[in-house]
């Protein structure tokens, strides 16, 4: 992922729009990437437009200095730049035909028991969030690697760690092929994960080669 600021682009899709077939179907992909996720990013850039003082923020530091935005664009700011970088974490913690390496087994299982018991339970989070909203693995400073939910666009799990991998259950991110069954693609997603992205993702927190 790059680091950008205003104004912000979208980060290219890393894979064609029936790559993650049959698990999501392209036409989901295309609507998630070409209208749900550019249209955060034109919101984001719409606000902020007005107010070239912030146009070298970084996504990150929008969210987390958000408190010193002017308070007129200060939500919509928030909102935005939180669709933006959870898409954007969604769409590169997918693939096809990556297998998890035994560096990044060993630390899961230090903290889940296997691979398949944390899957299993990102699956379970990712079906019970209440409305819209995620559910991700997170690396904490200390090492410790848990499980979090959180509902619509909320970032807040920055705060607790960094996000290793992301399940989007907005209803547009499965709806026209799993229509109400959530359960049915929170499963089937766990055949996407791209365990080499959660390893880069892991070894940059903690600055292991």
């Amino acid at each position: 992922m790059t680091i950008q600021h205003y104004p912000f682009q979208p980060v290219e899709l890393p894979y064609d729009y029936d790559a993650l077939e049959p698990f999501i179907d392209a036409p989901t992909v295309d609507i998630h990437y070409n209208k749900h996720y550019k249209g955060y990013i034109d919101k984001l850039n719409g606000a902020l437009k007005p107010f070239p003082r912030y146009h070298q923020w970084t996504l990150k530091r929008l969210i987390f200095e958000c408190g010193y935005l002017p308070r007129e664009i200060r939500q919509t700011v928030l909102q935005s730049a939180g669709g933006v970088l959870n898409h954007e974490l969604y769409f590169y913690s997918m693939c096809k035909g990556k297998i998890i390496s035994p560096f990044m087994s060993e630390r899961i299982s230090a903290c889940f028991g296997s691979a398949e018991n944390m899957e299993n339970r990102l699956a379970e989070a990712a079906e019970s969030v209440f409305g819209s909203g995620y559910a991700a693995l997170i690396a904490t400073k200390c090492g410790c690697l848990r499980l979090v939910k959180f509902t619509n666009q909320d970032t807040s799990y920055l705060q607790e760690g960094f996000p290793l991998l992301l399940i989007d259950v907005w209803e547009h991110a499965y709806y026209l092929k799993y229509t109400y069954n959530r359960k049915a693609y929170a499963e089937n997603w766990l055949n996407l994960i791209n365990w080499e992205f959660a390893e880069r993702q892991y070894r940059e927190l903690y600055g292991e080669r």
